[in-house]
């Protein structure tokens, strides 16, 4: 089994260990540290030399090929969840305003009676009332 050495932090989130980046390995394979890797002309002629030169060529150029796809796709990800963290933004931003004109509106429709006998103050607040909750409430309608 190989050992595998983690940059970033593991996340231990409902008895699940997730890691943040992909392990790499800690190293080379060790069976082959001390082999020699330079080969002769005559070495390189050998045809099971040739072939496992291939074989490795080939192997790495599927990977390549799986790595490039990937690479693709973690980049239509990122720049989706870019879009929808912008989106979610926007959208909390305009449910706060919402919320706070229709708590602004109610406030002010809820005092207006108490000051009626004030005069025109009474009357201005009911209005402003009015308009401030129900521009809340057409643009809530507007959203949907």
């Amino acid at each position: 089994m190989t050992e595998y050495e983690v940059d970033e932090d593991i996340v231990v989130s409902g008895g699940k260990t997730v890691f943040q980046t992909v392990p790499q390995p800690k190293g080379s394979r060790r069976s082959f540290q001390s082999v020699r890797r330079d080969l002769s002309e005559e070495e390189l002629s050998a045809p099971g030399v040739q072939k496992m030169l291939l074989d490795d060529l080939e192997r790495l150029e599927e990977e390549l090929a799986t790595a490039k796809a990937f690479r693709e796709r973690f980049h239509v990800a990122d720049k989706r969840a870019a879009i929808l963290e912008e989106q979610l933004a926007t959208a909390n931003a305009n449910e706060f305003l919402y919320n706070g004109c229709l708590m602004a509106g109610s406030v002010l429709l809820g005092f207006a009676p108490n000051v009626w006998s004030n005069g025109l103050v009474g009357l201005y607040l009911l209005i402003a009332g009015v308009i401030i909750t129900g521009g809340a409430l057409f643009s809530k309608w507007l959203k949907k």
